[in-house]
């Protein structure tokens, strides 16, 4: 339309930004009379007013009618046809609604933005508006509304549901595209609701299509532009929808690292950002299982520990963050709140159970026996895999609780009672190699090697070959035989299937040992220092051992310089490293310096009160002064109740026992010697971790 001045088309903004102010209020009535003084520039604007507040009220008949008037008064008007195919939808008119929806242009939407929205309520006076005598004939459409731009933003996006809703996904797609190209300035107008809509529907489409990577794009898009782009509730959306495809994996872009963090990590932190706004169980259960299924066990704690009072019992709560803390290593934290969770339940199963493998994990065999024997009484008449569970942690617990028994009589009856446990176990649950290989390494453990080797086969085939554990057994049990050859072969084999890490320098040290008891000690010092590459981002501790098996290697081959300077390497990495303090008591005691032997092998003994080696060195050390026969005997005692299957002690017990006198008792210790050094495994049997110990929690 034509003004007669400048002032005269900056009062008609100022009027229609009024009446738009009213209508995104919600004051329809007012917004009608205020539409009325605007008569003579637009007919229809009453009408549209009225219809659009009927669309809003749910009179849908009403709306119609009044929208189908306006839009016959005035057939270009896009705002009519918006509404009135809004209103067709909403009546479930999908078909009938598009040609009204279709004929929106979207290139448009730009000019109905208005630079600076104008409130209602201004401070500026408002300027006086020049009437012409004679009114002008056409409306004025090229006055920008906020309001105006909501509509049709709201009716474009309605487009993309009804071309959906008709099966023309495709369609609805570019539709949404073209909208969110088309109206960069309306992120923070009016428009911004109907905008949200559209990213979150264009995701949902690409989903519908099998797009996932480029539903991720848009998601991941909308979510870098500057904060305050999305409402609080739109964003937590988004970040639920992102974190969902990120977890889910697919294709493309879904599978990319995005600004350095793997899928699994961004869908995590989103996730976490979610929870710290407003906590919600969906949310919680899904960051649960991408901490559970990523590793990320400590920062599951975490995330359990911060759950508010309320949300779940005090048990429960106890229980979930126990079972965090088991699989994260954190054996003394589990165990203080499965304490507390079982003093407050009674017959929960796999409560007891987990705080049985709690006991085990921490040196509390005997606490752990009492909760694994309250779980398998409960479990009379269930399940076989819930009683497996609870007879596997009561046989591990039992085995161990052998290994620190006093009393030989005592002992002997503890592993007897272990094997037939995990027996029953593995009865139980037959298809699980878990209490299977438990099963096998409590048989190698007392040297019954055939039995061992029979299921520790089986445990293989139920793994599909996958537990290194087992590999290294096999290993070892080979080992024990004299058969060396077929050990490095097995392990060889291991190797070629292992991932790298953890499992791959495992398995390395184990084929190091074997290549060092068959003589092998070259070989094996290649070996060890593959492990030492592998090994030296997992902490000063795990690289120490290594260091110290360098240092035992060179002494092997007599090459005292090289096996001194490897034990000070491991001792300034762990200044109380039993291994490297033996080793260094090996070095000295070749020099003759006997007496910074023994102290070597002290202090050797007391960073680790389970180092038989080193207390059998003392004892070989105190053996040359006659005098000292009573705590030679009592070193070698103290070496066999740590470790009954040690040769070398018995070997030491016999010479005690025959400079004494005691012929026939030196007779059983050289004959017990002989029998165990015929059977000695490259490794010990019991520097195999349990199975039990090292699985996930499953209960």
């Amino acid at each position: 339309m034509a003004f007669r001045n400048k002032g005269g088309r900056k009062a008609l903004e100022v009027e229609l930004q009024e009446v738009d102010s009213l209508r995104e209020q919600g004051h329809w009535s007012r917004a009608v009379t205020a539409a009325q003084a605007l008569v003579a520039f637009s007919s229809t604007l009453p009408q549209l007013i009225q219809g659009e507040s009927s669309l809003h009220e749910g009179k849908l008949d009403e709306a119609e009618q009044l929208l189908r008037a306006a839009l016959q008064a005035e057939p270009q008007n896009q705002e009519a046809s918006a509404l009135l195919g809004e209103t067709l939808f909403r009546k479930g008119d999908a078909q009938g609604a598009l040609p009204y929806l279709e004929s929106l242009d979207i290139s448009a939407l730009g000019s109905h933005i208005p630079p600076t929205p104008i409130p209602l309520e201004s401070s500026t006076p408002r300027p006086r508006v020049r009437r012409s005598k004679t009114p002008e004939p056409s409306a004025p459409s090229d006055v920008s509304s906020s309001h105006r731009a909501a509509v049709l933003t709201s009716a474009l996006v309605t487009r993309a549901k009804a071309l959906d809703g008709l099966e023309r996904p495709r369609e609805a797609v570019d539709v949404l595209k073209s909208l969110l190209a088309a109206v960069p300035s309306v992120w923070n107008r009016a428009s911004r609701k109907s905008v949200q809509k559209a990213v979150l529907l264009l995701g949902d489409l690409y989903c519908k299509l099998g797009e996932e990577s480029r539903a991720v794009e848009v998601y991941r898009e909308v979510l870098a532009r500057e904060p305050g782009v999305l409402s609080g509730h739109t964003a937590r959306e988004v970040k639920k929808k992102l974190a969902g495809l990120l977890l889910q994996g697919g294709e493309g872009a879904v599978l990319q690292q995005h600004g350095g963090a793997t899928p699994a990590d961004e869908a995590i932190k989103l996730l976490l950002q979610v929870q710290t706004e407003e906590w919600e169980a969906g949310v919680h259960e899904q960051l649960v299982g991408a901490l559970n299924s990523t590793g990320r066990f400590e920062l599951l704690a975490e995330v359990l520990e911060s759950v508010k009072p309320g949300v779940f019992t005090r048990p429960e709560r106890w229980y979930n963050l126990g079972l965090a803390h088991l699989a994260a290593g954190n054996g003394e934290k589990a165990l203080m709140v499965l304490r507390m969770a079982a003093k407050e339940t009674t017959g929960n199963v796999p409560l007891l159970v987990a705080a049985g493998r709690a006991c085990a994990m921490t040196g509390c065999s005997e606490e752990g026996v009492r909760y694994a024997e309250e779980a398998v009484h409960f479990t009379e008449g269930q399940s076989s895999d819930l009683r497996g569970q609870a007879l596997h942690v009561l046989g591990v617990n039992l085995g161990l609780q052998a290994r620190s028994s006093r009393s030989d009589a005592e002992r002997s009856a503890l592993q007897n009672r272990a094997v037939e446990t995990l027996k029953d176990a593995v009865a139980a649950a037959p298809g699980d190699f878990a209490p299977r290989y438990d099963l096998a390494v409590q048989l190698a453990e007392g040297r019954r090697l055939r039995p061992a080797m029979e299921h520790i086969a089986v445990a293989l085939e139920a793994s599909n070959g996958a537990h290194c554990d087992s590999w290294r057994l096999l290993a070892l049990l080979l080992s024990a035989e004299q058969r060396f050859a077929a050990a490095e072969e097995v392990l060889a084999a291991a190797l070629d299937a292992a991932p790298g890490g953890g499992r791959r320098a495992a398995l390395l040290r184990t084929l190091a040992s074997v290549q060092r008891a068959g003589g092998s000690e070259k070989q094996a010092l290649g070996t060890l220092a593959k492990v030492l590459g592998l090994v030296k981002t997992g902490g000063p501790a795990a690289e120490a051992g290594v260091l110290s098996e360098l240092a035992e290697a060179n002494v092997a081959l007599k090459e005292w310089e090289n096996a001194e300077e490897f034990a000070k390497r491991a001792k300034a990495l762990e200044p109380y490293h039993a291994g490297a303090w033996y080793v260094t008591g090996l070095v000295l005691e070749a020099q003759r310096r006997s007496e910074e032997a023994m102290a070597a092998y002290e202090t050797a003994a007391v960073a680790d009160p389970a180092d038989v080696r080193s207390l059998v060195r003392i004892a070989s050390l105190y053996r040359e002064s006659p005098a000292a026969a009573p705590v030679v005997r009592s070193l070698l005692n103290q070496a066999l109740q740590q470790d009954p299957m040690n040769h070398e002690a018995w070997h030491g017990l016999g010479l005690v026992q025959k400079a004494d006198g005691s012929l026939s008792e030196a007779a059983d210790s050289f004959q017990t010697a002989m029998v165990l050094q015929a059977t000695v495994p490259a490794a010990p049997f019991s520097s195999l971790p349990r199975a039990i110990l090292s699985l996930p929690p499953r209960c």
